[in-house]
């Protein structure tokens, strides 16, 4: 949400104020076994989830060490929670699959392509019948 005319809280933040802050997010999300995202560490801290692409977008030279451990360590937690039935399975796999780019195993041996039968194969079932004989009486 935007600020209104002559707000000026965005000038607090100096590149040394943001790094500092980057540090604090990792701490919080080290030291509390119940972070799940940094959205609820940064509202732990008493800010905004939008806080961290702002200061992203500012500080492009920052060291984003800090959030990328953060990061790494609450996907840990929530796979470890998620196969510990201590956060429920399903939710852990929706949230590595929608925040952190995980996702289920992929075809990479046809490029994302369909797989289309070849011309001239001969295909039998088990009945003795050729596939393509069976394919044209379904048709039909």
């Amino acid at each position: 949400m935007p600020g209104t005319i002559g707000n000026t809280n965005n000038l607090k933040w100096t590149f040394e104020t943001a790094q500092e802050f980057f540090e604090d997010l990792y701490e919080t999300v080290k030291n509390d076994e119940k972070c799940s995202s940094l959205a609820y560490a940064t509202s732990k801290l008493g800010y905004y989830e939008t806080l961290v692409q702002y200061l992203k977008d500012k500080f492009k030279e920052i060291d984003f060490e800090p959030i990328k451990k953060a990061e790494t360590l609450i996907k840990s937690r929530i796979m470890q929670k998620g196969l510990e039935n201590e956060y429920n399975p399903a939710m852990s796999i929706f949230i590595l699959k929608n925040n952190h780019g995980m996702n289920d195993k992929l075809d990479v041996t046809t490029g994302g392509e369909k797989i289309q039968p070849q011309k001239g194969m001969n295909v039998t079932l088990p009945d003795g019948t050729n596939i393509d004989d069976f394919i044209s009486r379904v048709k039909k």
